[in-house]
């Protein structure tokens, strides 16, 4: 009996070590590329939208005469002040179009101080008193007749002589009008190369193009030689010199759509990032919202949102692109996990794969409460604890793992 009992042992204990080892032959290792803490972050729930930087202002340079560029004084990226010379045009026609304005104008000039004479030399025959004498020599001739002390023909020269000096005092009298019209037509004339001359003078002044702004210079699209259309002429097609930012503030333009738009508030804060220092966030605020929207080519309505930046180090350029989030909630210092390690259950109750032991491996699927989440994190409020250790679902595991990871890992 006693020799049973012992048989019954050893057997047991056999069975129990082959148990034991096969389970550690056959167990599956934890993947550590599948396993992450509960960790404690700050999240940003925040509405997503895409821009440019722009400056404060951004200014067309264009020139107000017309001619051929002589001389360019500033590059890109020069820091210009308000008043500055930036571009020369040539003077050499400049000038030779106002020389021949102020000879136009010194004839013009003449012409309309020849009509003035005319007009007064007129008049001044108005007042000669050879009428005055005409007729005193004819009444004396009448009274004389009448008394027999002269004759017939002394009478009628006198009379003729009256009426002779009278028609042509008419004569004068009528030109007047003319001569006037004259006057005023030699003065136009005078007026127009006056202005010409004017025009002219402006135009060499204008020939030295000055900055409107202070500011950087953040394009030269012309050279030396180069033709310049006046913007007096052209208008909006007006040669394009150079363009000047006013960077004293930056702003990011971005397009938000119209489902998220509602949500947008002046004020609201707003965190951008940029290519150029993908780890350094900026600091803004909403400062306008587009009344109206935008429709794209494919029907996607859109409005402008504005949004003031803070760059003390002067970091962003214009016309970089930029990533906008616009916070709609914060949590600092949350518990936080991968979206991507949550599994949402068909009664809509979100789970985590908790790991309880890696040797043996043994998982536990715990329902969690989840908060704010920024699409890629998503706050945990009740569940877990920080430090917890999650394994995540294999599939997101191979994508961070390259080919030949050797063998399968739990």
């Amino acid at each position: 009996m006693k020799a049973l009992l012992w048989l019954l042992a050893l057997l047991g204990a056999a069975a129990g070590a082959w148990w034991w080892l096969g389970r550690d032959r056959g167990a599956v290792p934890v993947d550590p590329d599948r396993v992450i803490a509960v960790q404690r972050r700050d999240l940003l729930k925040a509405v997503v939208a895409t821009g440019r930087v722009e400056p404060l202002a951004r200014v067309a340079v264009m020139s107000r005469a017309s001619g051929i560029i002589k001389e360019i004084r500033v590059e890109e990226g020069d820091v210009v002040r308000a008043g500055d010379v930036l571009v020369e045009l040539d003077r050499e026609q400049l000038e030779a179009q106002l020389a021949e304005d102020q000879g136009n104008l010194a004839s013009a000039e003449a012409r309309r101080k020849a009509a003035a004479a005319r007009v007064e030399a007129a008049r001044v025959q108005l007042l000669d008193p050879e009428l005055e004498f005409a007729r005193r020599e004819m009444e004396r001739q009448q009274r004389l007749l009448e008394t027999g002390e002269t004759s017939e023909v002394l009478y009628d020269q006198a009379a003729l002589q009256v009426a002779q000096v009278e028609f042509r005092l008419q004569q004068v009298r009528t030109s007047i009008p003319e001569l006037e019209a004259g006057v005023a037509q030699a003065q136009a004339d005078a007026d127009s190369a006056r202005a010409a001359v004017e025009r002219g003078q402006t135009a060499l002044r204008e020939a030295t193009i000055r900055s409107p702004m202070d500011g950087v210079v953040l394009l030269r699209s012309k050279e030396i030689g180069d033709g310049v259309s006046s913007i007096l002429t052209a208008g909006g097609n007006a040669t394009q010199i150079l363009t000047l930012g006013d960077l004293s503030a930056m702003f990011v333009d971005a397009r938000v759509d119209e489902v998220d738009v509602g949500r947008i508030y002046d004020g609201m804060r707003a965190v951008v990032t940029v290519d150029a220092y993908r780890d350094q966030p900026f600091a803004g605020k909403v400062i306008r919202i587009a009344p109206a929207g935008t429709v794209d080519n494919n029907g996607i309505v859109t409005f402008e949102v504005r949004v003031s930046v803070e760059d003390t180090g002067k970091l962003l350029r214009p016309d970089m692109t930029a990533n906008t989030r616009l916070v709609l909630e914060e949590r600092p210092g949350a518990l936080a996990l991968p979206q991507s390690a949550l599994t949402r259950r068909d009664d809509g109750m979100w789970t985590a794969a908790r790991l309880e032991s890696e040797d043996p491996p043994r998982v536990e699927m715990v329902v969690v409460t989840l908060g704010v989440s920024d699409g890629l994190m998503t706050e945990i409020l009740d569940g877990l604890q920080d430090g917890d250790k999650v394994l995540l679902p294999e599939a997101e595991a191979e994508e961070g793992r390259g080919p030949g990871s050797g063998a399968r890992r739990l």
